[in-house]
């Protein structure tokens, strides 16, 4: 306990002489841990704000009500610190020790519902100081995580998560996919390799402030390169029928000639052996014999539906010649057995059926045939 107390009245000791001289030299002989990372509040703020902008800018894409604007805005603008803070258990929760943390980050994320289409309009601008936010946040975290002597890896997490933890916090409460998860420009790597550079500077021995500033413009750089050059993360790649090859290939090699498969492999196809030279040759590589498959399938689907086509107009053509054939036959039968009718035929009346008489006799008045 004693130590701790030591160690922890040297930290604000040094934060005291940090606070007096902010410039100082650019380096410093004094262990990283002792020295705390004072950044003026209005910078925290304004990355606070330009956080919670792009959740109100979200809930209103989304058609969400006001309260899932001020929530969106607090989880973009907090939401990385909270994860940050949760996990490493050390030292007072940022947005439950700052008064006005909270009340920045709902009244910033309500303001941008109602006014989105101006940040709509200024796109470049607000992607500009989003990126610098992701920076402040990124430095910041990996700090506390120096400070609080974790190892560099879990410095490294803990700079990733403030910087990105809110935008992945709002997806997830969205049910979509995180952003930093799926394939597109650089954005999560810049957080970690400004977090590794900050890092780096700081056991180097810079001074913070100056590390500070390093950081965020790698930040800013690594994600103006992606979006310039068109930089993304890669996409799922399946390497196993590769590995296949390559093991394959392995067992191939002999002590007089153990080279013959590598130098296949560089050529970009695999090695059999050819029982007609005696030696090794190159085979087809597994792109080009899939594609012949393919092409080989195709072929043969196209014969089989000729071959479809072609029985179904022969069935319907011997119909056709069959009724032909029978309607010819029975025209001819007619013409043979059915008499010869007039060249011209006249139009005459329907003769009056004859009436049948009746007769009657005088006395009875009875009718009788």
């Amino acid at each position: 306990m004693g130590h701790r107390q030591t160690r922890t009245q040297a930290a604000r000791a040094t934060v005291i002489d940090f606070e007096e001289n902010p410039v100082g030299t650019l380096f410093t002989t004094l262990n990283p841990q002792f020295i705390t990372l004072t950044m003026p509040e209005w910078i925290d703020m304004v990355a606070v704000v330009v956080g919670s902008a792009f959740g109100g800018l979200t809930a209103s894409e989304r058609k969400l009500d006001l309260f899932g604007a001020a929530g969106l805005g607090m989880l973009c603008g907090l939401g990385g610190g909270l994860i940050r803070d949760m996990i490493m258990q050390c030292g007072s929760v940022y947005m439950l020790s700052n008064d006005w943390a909270i009340p920045t980050a709902a009244l910033a994320g309500t303001a941008v519902f109602f006014f989105s289409g101006l940040f709509k309009s200024l796109d470049k601008a607000t992607a500009i100081v989003d990126i610098l936010a992701v920076g402040i946040f990124t430095a910041s975290g990996t700090d506390k995580a120096i400070i609080h002597e974790l190892p560099v890896m879990a410095a490294l997490l803990m700079g990733v998560l403030t910087g990105v933890g809110g935008g992945m916090l709002r997806d997830i409460f969205l049910g979509d996919v995180p952003q930093i998860f799926r394939p597109g420009n650089l954005y999560a790597s810049c957080a970690l390799i400004s977090a590794a550079v900050y890092c780096a500077l700081v056991y180097a021995g810079l001074v913070k402030g100056f590390a500070v500033v390093v950081c965020v413009a790698v930040c800013c750089l690594l994600r103006w390169l992606s979006l310039r050059f068109g930089i993304t993360t890669p996409s799922p790649v399946d390497y196993t029928p590769r590995l296949i090859d390559y093991t394959r290939r392995l067992k191939y090699r002999t002590v007089s000639n153990p080279y013959i498969p590598y130098r296949g492999s560089r050529m970009g196809h695999s090695v059999r052996w050819d029982s007609s030279t005696g030696s090794f040759a190159p085979a087809p590589s597994s792109t080009d014999a899939a594609q012949q498959a393919r092409e080989q399938r195709r072929d043969q689907m196209k014969e089989e539906i000729k071959q479809e086509l072609r029985e179904e107009l022969g069935e319907e053509l011997e119909a056709r010649e069959r009724e032909a054939a029978e309607g010819q036959a029975k025209g001819s039968a007619e013409a043979i057995f059915a008499p010869h009718e007039p060249a011209e035929k006249t139009l005459l009346m329907p003769e009056p059926s004859p009436k049948k008489e009746t007769l009657t006799d005088p006395d009875d008045q009875l009718p009788y045939r």
